[in-house]
């Protein structure tokens, strides 16, 4: 929740940049997952909540078992970082920057 601030900055910072910034959930309860994503400042565009968790190719695929998690894809779609650092390291502008410019 404390990276929220810095995910808000970040695409603050970068907003000259091609980069689109989505946000995944697998949240149970989505009136919940809702009111938390407003109470938080999440943006609506680009937030989704995953309701097949327990049978999601794409969460097998990237071996989720860790939240928060970080995916950075390059531009043609293709999974760069699968366990990216966290918006408030430096270290992920440095990567934004990089994969938007090539």
């Amino acid at each position: 929740i404390k990276e929220f601030s810095y995910s808000q900055r970040l695409m603050d910072n970068l907003k000259n940049y091609k980069i689109k910034y989505i946000y995944l959930s697998v949240d149970d309860d989505k009136h919940k997952w809702r009111v938390n994503s407003e109470r938080y400042g999440l943006p609506t565009k680009n937030s989704y909540i995953i309701d097949n968790k327990l049978n999601s190719l794409f969460l097998e695929k990237i071996d989720f078992s860790s939240i928060p998690r970080y995916l950075i894809f390059g531009k043609t779609g293709m999974l760069e970082v699968s366990n990216a650092t966290k918006p408030s390291d430096p270290q992920t502008t440095k990567i934004l920057q990089s994969l938007s410019q090539q």
